[in-house]
């Protein structure tokens, strides 16, 4: 029912766009009826459509999104075995393309890279066993990265060996180990840029490999402790884990908001600053939250308020970047933002802010205090910034699959496509979305929670 009513909004929606008011009321009539689950009846909807705290179908993504925290129970060992086995393959996939982009001669150097390049093969061309339990996974995974662990370990001592052996013999004047004719500085520079690839390499892997274990880690946290524990209790010794899916929350769902009003579905006569201040206030969100869970005992009220906290703290802080947007010269500023301008206009202020503290151009009559406040906003954009460009790289693939028409090309402009990042960063404090747990983390939820309720048909 909830797929239907989704699937009837898009066509509906499609069809207010271009008609009289007359065949817009019929429109949203046929939405009434798909999502009456939604309303005590039909008369309900048509009556509150004018007074919801945000139009009805971003109110029902929230409330849906919401809804998700209770069903924590959903994500169990099978969603996790196959966690385990996406990590397994994201590990051999990134390490195989750091190790095929060494250069091909490697001097004296090679036979260790050789050696290596076939220890990797092995590790993990082992032959497929029967699944027995949904733990093999989860255990193959651990144990690959332990064997990847070592082989790095004896790459990495194998080429410490080889270079002090080389800078030895050039000190005492002989000749390096495969170098029969050669000039001494040459080869000591040689050896040196070839040692620092191979460092460079297993530095990389070291650093992948941890933060493969840290994904496990949170992967495995969501579902075993929870079955220690009860809900409530999860939570509060969670609290990063659900202001973390309390932020990913709203933000979809501005994105969706701006998506609306992108596609012409609220008041023309007003700005989407107007709009969201209007629709997006700290009471409204409250009171979403609340009444979805005034029916659940065990939700108390301190898990609550941590989830309404994270939402409003990123409201504001959408709000001042949409403010701040506003009071630009900016040529597009008589058209409504997208997703997409938020996204480019926070990029820009973070970048205007970096090159400025850079180039030493902020007051030095601040205090350090206020200066400790911007770095931290500055931060907090930041996190964001990277939360936005995940989401919106999640939409545009979904949008991308319906049929070509002009809602899909107006959708597409709300949502861009961004490039990965070709660095796996897996700790930076105050920058969790940007981190590459933190993009797992978003991409599961959308996977789990966010897909489904915005499915488009093609």
């Amino acid at each position: 029912m909830d797929e239907l009513c989704i699937k009837n909004y898009v066509l509906r929606a499609n069809q207010m766009m271009h008609s009289d008011m007359i065949t817009k009321d019929e429109a949203y009539l046929e939405i009434c009826k798909s999502c009456r689950h939604l309303f005590k009846d039909i008369r309900e909807c048509l009556r509150d459509s004018v007074s919801l705290v945000l139009n009805k179908d971003v109110t029902y993504i929230l409330s849906k999104l919401v809804v998700s925290l209770i069903d924590l129970e959903s994500y169990n060992e099978e969603q996790l075995s196959f966690t385990c086995k996406s990590l397994y393959f994201k590990l051999y996939e990134d390490i195989s393309k750091k190790l095929w982009i060494l250069p091909d001669d490697m001097g004296s150097y090679d036979k260790d890279i050789t050696e290596y390049k076939t220890e990797f093969r092995k590790i993990f061309m082992s032959p497929k066993r029967k699944i027995i339990d949904k733990s093999y996974n989860c255990r193959n995974l651990l144990h690959t990265l332990h064997r990847v662990n070592f082989i790095n370990n004896v790459l990495i001592q194998k080429t410490k060996e080889l270079y002090l052996k080389n800078k030895s013999c050039i000190l005492q004047g002989e000749t390096p180990v495969n170098y029969p004719f050669f000039n001494f500085m040459r080869v000591d520079t040689y050896s040196c840029n070839r040692a620092k690839k191979i460092y460079d390499f297993c530095y990389y892997n070291y650093i992948f490999i941890d933060g493969i274990k840290i994904i496990y880690k949170d992967e495995y946290n969501s579902v075993i402790l929870k079955k220690k524990n009860n809900l409530e209790l999860f939570y509060l010794r969670n609290r990063e884990y659900i202001k973390n899916v309390c932020a990913i929350h709203i933000i979809t769902t501005i994105s969706w908001f701006l998506n609306q009003i992108n596609i012409g579905m609220y008041n023309k006569n007003k700005n989407s600053k107007e709009l969201f201040r209007e629709k997006f206030t700290p009471y409204n969100i409250q009171y979403i939250i609340r009444s979805i869970y005034n029916y659940k005992s065990y939700y108390k009220r301190d898990v609550l308020e941590m989830c309404a906290e994270s939402m409003i703290h990123n409201i504001k802080l959408v709000d001042s970047i949409i403010e701040d947007y506003y009071n630009t010269e900016n040529a597009l500023i008589t058209q409504n933002i997208t997703f997409t301008d938020l996204i480019k206009y926070t990029e820009l202020s973070i970048l205007k802010y970096k090159l400025k503290e850079a180039m030493g151009g902020y007051d030095e009559n601040l205090t350090t205090e206020i200066a400790k406040e911007n770095a931290l906003k500055n931060q907090e954009n930041e996190n964001i910034s990277c939360l936005m460009k995940i989401l919106s790289n999640e939409m545009n693939t979904q949008i991308s699959l319906l049929s070509h028409s002009h809602l899909r090309t107006l959708m597409l402009k709300n949502y861009d496509r961004y490039k990965d990042k070709n660095e796996q960063i897996f700790e930076f404090k105050n920058l969790y979305f940007c981190t590459s747990p933190g993009e797992h983390f978003v991409r599961k939820i959308f996977a789990t929670r966010i897909n489904y309720i915005i499915r488009f048909h093609r």
